[in-house]
């Protein structure tokens, strides 16, 4: 049966201009690109731990006994230390390359990413630098559900969290802070967007809101206020260079908790989300691309020549030339 209430809510707040979706994949084109590999690597060799052994475990899974098995355990000093490391590595190497460029050149307002890095703000203006500021009201030094930098009218909201906070005068504070890598922080901003979808706010929880409530809340509050949570339910996301793993348990609990929603309370979607892959991987992703049909996520194959120096590159060349012609 249809909710009249919610449909026109979700229709209301129907956005036509999409949101892009970006992760690690493009930054592999860059020179001296960091692998995951050769970065988990490398904090084995600062825990002091080179006993660990990589093995098949997921990343979150991995930084978590990388953590407790450094001298004096998962203390907030070591997780520090760690999250320095990574800032000061990806400092160190990692450049915007011509792809970044013609992905924010694209006619998008916001970009979700789930890179620590700042190559997308410098593909824009490369003097790019954070401010530092006063923490707002409500804001999480740690979780990154509505922070964003704003930067020539294009937003980056950097999903995973971000070298700087840039948030001063915090106590247990350090600007690495809000860079996820642990299970525990995934799962806190798992429980942070639940809190969301279910009261409009993962702050000031009070009472019980009707679904009504909640989407006139989340989606209605002006754009400089909004999660990127909220984006699911109102714009295309188009989603690109990224693996998609099953650690990413945030990313997969809301589209799917987007499609239940829908079968559940009796309203349509008007945005739709997809998902790019390359026709040569289509085989070796076909678990996973099973699973975001199912979540009401759209496959787009991309067709490329396989050439193990260029494969990526001439990939996302024609993914930008695809969501550019959608525009």
């Amino acid at each position: 049966m249809l909710n009249q209430s919610l449909q026109e809510t979700i229709d209301i707040n129907y956005n036509k201009t999409p949101a892009l979706v970006i992760g690690n994949g493009i930054n592999r084109i860059s020179n001296n690109n960091l692998s995951w590999d050769g970065v988990l690597d490398k904090l084995i060799q600062v825990s002091g731990s080179e006993q660990i052994r990589k093995g098949n475990k997921p990343l979150t899974f991995l930084f978590e006994e990388i953590l407790h098995n450094m001298k004096g355990g998962a203390t907030r000093k070591n997780e520090e230390k760690l999250k320095k490391f990574v800032r000061e590595a990806i400092e160190e190497n990692l450049l915007p390359n011509d792809l970044h460029k013609k992905f924010v050149n694209l006619n998008i307002q916001h970009f979700f990413t789930t890179n620590y890095d700042y190559c997308l703000e410098k593909s824009i203006d490369p003097d790019f630098k954070k401010t530092e500021r006063q923490k707002q009201e409500g804001e999480s030094k740690k979780y990154s559900l509505n922070r964003c930098n704003k930067i020539k009218g294009k937003n980056i909201w950097h999903i995973h969290g971000e070298l700087d906070n840039s948030l001063i005068n915090e106590r247990n504070n350090y600007k690495e802070k809000s860079i996820m890598l642990g299970f525990d922080q995934y799962m806190g901003t798992l429980m942070d967007m639940s809190q969301l979808m279910n009261y409009g706010s993962y702050r000031n929880l009070s009472g019980k809101p009707t679904l009504e409530e909640v989407f006139s809340k989340l989606l209605n509050i002006q754009t400089t206020e909004r999660s990127w949570v909220s984006f699911f339910f109102t714009n295309d996301i188009h989603i690109i260079a990224l693996d998609l793993g099953t650690f990413e348990t945030h990313l997969w609990w809301l589209m799917q908790y987007r499609k239940k929603l829908a079968a559940r309370k009796g309203f349509a979607y008007k945005n739709k989300i997809f998902y790019y892959v390359s026709f040569y991987e289509r085989l070796l992703k076909r678990d996973q691309l099973e699973l975001l049909q199912s979540f009401g996520v759209n496959i787009v194959e991309v067709q490329c020549a396989f050439n193990e120096g260029n494969f990526y590159r001439e990939f996302y060349e024609k993914v930008n030339e695809l969501i550019s012609a959608s525009l």
